[in-house]
Order: C-alpha cells, then sequence, then structure tokens
C-alpha cells in the first residue's frame, strides 16, 4: 500500500485476479502471440529474391542505370536497345516487366529497383 492508504494499481490488478503476476504474463504471453502475428506477416510479404533472378539483375540493372539513369524507363524500351537486350537472357517484354515486378524494391548491389505510374499502358521503371 502507498502512503496515505491508497494502493497501487499493480497490487488492485494482482489482487482481483488472486494470484500475483497473472496480468504481467497474460499480457506478456499476448504480446509474444503478437509478434509471432507479425513475424509471419512480415515475412510473406517481404520480397523473396530468387538467385537466377540476382544474377540477371546484377548483370543488367548497371547497364541500364549507365544507360538511362535515374530517369523513368519501360520494359520495351530495355528491350529496344541491342546492348541491354543481350543482357536480358532471351526475356521477352513480358517476362522482363514480371521480372521488375518480383523485384521492385529489392536491392541489388548498390541499386533498387522501383515503379512508378503507367504510360500508355506500360509500367513505369526508375533506379535509385
Amino acid at each position: 500500500m502507498k502512503a496515505g492508504g491508497v494502493r497501487s494499481p499493480t497490487t488492485l490488478r494482482n489482487r482481483n485476479l488472486g494470484h500475483p503476476g497473472d496480468t504481467d504474463s497474460a499480457i506478456l504471453e499476448l504480446l509474444y502471440q503478437i509478434l509471432d502475428k507479425v513475424n509471419r506477416i512480415e515475412q510473406r510479404l517481404s520480397p523473396r529474391q530468387n538467385p537466377d533472378d540476382e544474377a540477371l539483375l546484377s548483370r543488367l540493372l548497371p547497364a541500364v542505370c549507365g544507360k538511362v539513369g535515374s530517369s523513368p524507363f519501360t520494359a520495351k524500351e530495355i528491350l529496344q536497345d541491342p546492348v541491354l537486350q543481350s543482357l536480358c537472357g532471351g526475356l521477352s517484354c513480358r517476362q522482363l516487366g514480371k521480372l521488375f515486378r518480383r523485384n521492385t524494391g529489392v536491392k541489388v548491389g548498390a541499386l533498387t529497383l522501383d515503379s512508378s505510374e503507367l504510360e500508355a499502358n506500360s509500367r513505369l521503371w526508375f533506379l535509385r
């Protein structure tokens, strides 16, 4: 009991439950359950990089950066450049777009691929 006859909130909680520490252990258990759920959600949402994707992008993205810098580009524009096309390993425009989409936000070396709005039904990509 505190001075002046006022009980602390912890004492009241524990007295009401009948067992000291019940509230704390219940809250701690709930926090562990929440943390476990958050970790599982983060695992599902985090980008999973395929080793083949990483190898292709580690060759392609520096060349794209040298060609366009930080300007937006489309997958079609990449395939129209003979040098960049040769680095794409025979991918079609659609396959290249899917590769970019799978790896949006993933850091490859010093570069990260991001997307912007659609322009004429084509996704705009840029490097940062």
